[in-house]
């Protein structure tokens, strides 16, 4: 049987040298409804691939000495490749990281028993299925929008249309991917709402925000006792029940959770933390992150299966510097949303709309939502002109509003600045944002910025910034 209860309904491959264990694997999933060929070397696997397509390949690590990895990037090509099962003797469990970079789905080390063989093949039958299914949906789309790169002009209207071909399909899981700032929650609310779940729960988890005992806390939830004055506290996977849960900045989930998530991802079940029963739960997992989870995963802090699992329907949020056609849109309707149903709607002048096109937006949709609010402050404004949105861009970036001015001047072809002005003005606003980003913890922020502790500390005393009312910044190095 299947993890969703039907019987399973396969082809494999199986790859293996040994045929007293490859036939009783064979006989045994053939049982189960598998449809199985064996391959006793290398070079035959290899020739029934190109021969006719299987669903899932079982593959020995090791075959008469050698390595076998290199057969799976004969399938790399392919529309629709295999799932691979990578199988290891105790001694080649080392290859498990180069058997998923060469784009294995699972890595098991032997020996294993039958059911719970049955179970990863299970998982890749089903993953090869959603890979397939996310490959229709991106060549129908390509159809419609032939070209190898479109204009940034239309990129809203590209993750529009990719949105509402996300949410009118089964509830598989998303990967949401951008820029921090750049709207993922929104179009992840959007999925929610244009999917046969709207009218369903729609919760929301920020692991950047949670240590990591809390972010399984929240998701698995906890039985009473298991810490003093607990109570029974059902998790949020538990309460999406046939609505969606967003999971932001997933690169920040500890890997143990991972394996939890993936593990009831797969089952529809969840235990909470200090119990023993299984409660099943139809949630829908809409993920995001800012981060490349490719180089997450090579440094060994994402795990793969996980990956693949998320990754299935894959949406790259581009930021607000390329989505030129869609600001004034999103002004309105952040003017409208801070303002409130019951207020009379502000108009925003041509040149209001110009000056908010030419800013370079690197804190993107948030950025944009926080400028708005500042110039927005007096209830009394009805018209935002562009005056304004400077102010309120200067506001935001803790800049002289003068600044403001001359960058877009120099933009429209003005004659510039000295350049030692520009390059400290990029420096200053370089610091304080990494500052800001840390709460003023300089090691950090040197990090991030790629320069000494010394280089920062000199930095902020150029420029005073320890004295910068925001920031508060100590002036020795003890909070560090």
């Amino acid at each position: 049987m299947s993890l969703y209860g039907h019987k399973t309904s396969g082809t494999l491959l199986i790859v293996e040298d040994d045929p007293l264990w490859a036939d009783r694997v064979r006989d045994w999933l053939s049982l189960q409804g598998w449809a199985c060929e064996r391959a006793d070397t290398l070079k035959q696997g290899i020739a029934l691939l190109s021969r006719q397509p299987f669903d899932v390949v079982l593959l020995s690590a090791r075959m008469g000495g050698v390595s076998s990895l290199d057969a799976l990037a004969r399938t790399e090509m392919d529309k629709n490749p295999p799932a691979f099962i990578v199988l290891a003797g105790e001694s080649d469990a080392h290859l498990a990281g180069e058997a998923l970079r060469h784009g294995a789905f699972d890595f098991q080390v032997r020996p294993i028993d039958m059911p719970h063989l049955q179970a990863r093949l299970a998982r890749a039958l089903e993953f090869r299925n959603y890979r397939h299914e996310a490959s229709l949906y991106r060549r129908r789309h390509d159809a419609d929008s032939p070209g190898p790169k479109l204009p940034a002009a239309a990129a809203e209207e590209n993750v529009r249309q990719r949105l509402m071909l996300f949410a009118s399909g089964a509830p598989t899981p998303v990967l949401l991917r951008g820029e921090s700032g750049v709207g993922k929650e929104m179009a992840a609310r959007a999925l929610h709402h244009f999917s046969n779940r709207a009218g369903r729960a729609f919760l929301y988890l920020d692991c950047a925000e949670l240590s990591a005992a809390q972010i399984e806390s929240e998701l698995f939830g906890r039985e009473a006792g298991t810490a003093p004055g607990t109570r029974n506290n059902p998790g949020l996977l538990e309460l999406a029940d046939g609505g969606a849960i967003l999971i932001d900045h997933l690169s920040e989930m500890p890997l143990d959770t991972q394996g939890k998530l993936l593990g009831a991802m797969e089952t529809r079940r969840v235990i909470r933390l200090g119990g023993t029963s299984e409660r099943l739960s139809d949630f829908w997992v809409i993920a995001a992150t800012d981060r490349e989870l490719q180089q997450e995963i090579r440094a060994g802090t994402f795990r793969a299966d996980l990956y693949y699992r998320l990754s299935v329907l894959e949406l790259e949020i581009p930021p607000l510097r390329e989505r030129q056609g869609e600001i004034a849109s999103l002004a309105a309707d952040l003017c409208a949303q801070v303002r409130g149903p019951a207020q009379p709607p502000v108009e925003i002048m041509p040149e209001a709309v110009e000056v908010l096109r030419r800013h370079d937006w690197p804190g993107n949709v948030r950025e944009l939502h926080s400028v708005i609010e500042s110039a927005l402050a007096d209830p009394d404004v009805r018209r935002l002109t562009a005056s304004a949105v400077r102010s309120a861009i200067a506001r935001v970036h803790d800049e002289d509003p003068t600044q403001s001015s001359a960058k877009e001047y120099l933009l429209r072809g003005g004659k510039p600045s000295p350049l030692r002005a520009w390059v400290e003005a990029a420096e200053r606003d370089a610091v304080m944002r990494a500052l800001d980003y840390t709460a003023g913890n300089r090691t950090r922020a040197a990090e991030i910025l790629d320069i000494s502790r010394a280089t920062i500390t000199r930095i902020i005393a150029k420029y005073n910034l320890g004295n910068h009312p925001s920031r508060n910044l100590p002036k020795d190095t003890t909070r560090d």
